[in-house]
């Protein structure tokens, strides 16, 4: 399983959501004066209005499925991220002899939220390698320079690794 997952939090960011159809929302300083300009749309622009409800519809049934499910318990708790859903999802479908390569940000070893997943991963010595890097090459142009991503693999059930690399920090593959 190879995989670059979304990296983005399963709730509605109003910001990004108005950034075009409507900036003065997007740019208001605060989140109440926001929701005061949202609450005109429902008059002013009812197809914008009624697209922001849906998306807001869409991101809370996500949530509650990955929260109520049963399908993510490791990962579908508190402030959800798509890429550790993702990872999950690899964890549970990888052949037992088989093999994930995920690039993820590097919370996925040590966000509050994420720490069951990677626990079940180090604990079962299926982890086999995370190399950590800061975004200070601009490898992701969207992502903030200090940001950090890493490369996670692990194995499958029955792929047991006897110890897992770890490089952290990296900012050049070179450094490799």
């Amino acid at each position: 399983v190879i995989g670059n997952p979304p990296w983005e939090r399963i709730k509605l960011q109003e910001r990004e959501f108005f950034s075009l159809p409507a900036p003065e929302i997007a740019t208001s300083t605060n989140a109440a004066k926001r929701r005061k300009l949202v609450e005109k749309l429902e008059k002013q622009d009812p197809p914008l209005y009624g697209r922001y409800q849906e998306a807001l519809a869409n991101a809370d049934a996500l949530l509650t499925y990955c929260r109520k499910s049963e399908e993510y318990p490791l990962t579908g708790r508190g402030d959800i991220n798509l890429y550790a859903v993702f990872a999950e999802l690899a964890y549970k479908i990888v052949a037992p002899q088989g093999r994930v390569g995920l690039l993820t940000p590097s919370g996925i070893a040590s966000d509050n939220t994420t720490k069951n997943f990677f626990a079940a991963v180090a604990e079962t010595n299926r982890l086999i390698r995370l190399f950590d890097f800061e975004n200070k090459k601009i490898y992701f142009p969207e992502v903030h320079a200090s940001f950090k991503f890493c490369i996670l693999n692990f194995g499958g059930s029955a792929a047991e690794s006897t110890a897992a690399d770890f490089i952290f920090f990296v900012h050049d593959i070179d450094e490799l």
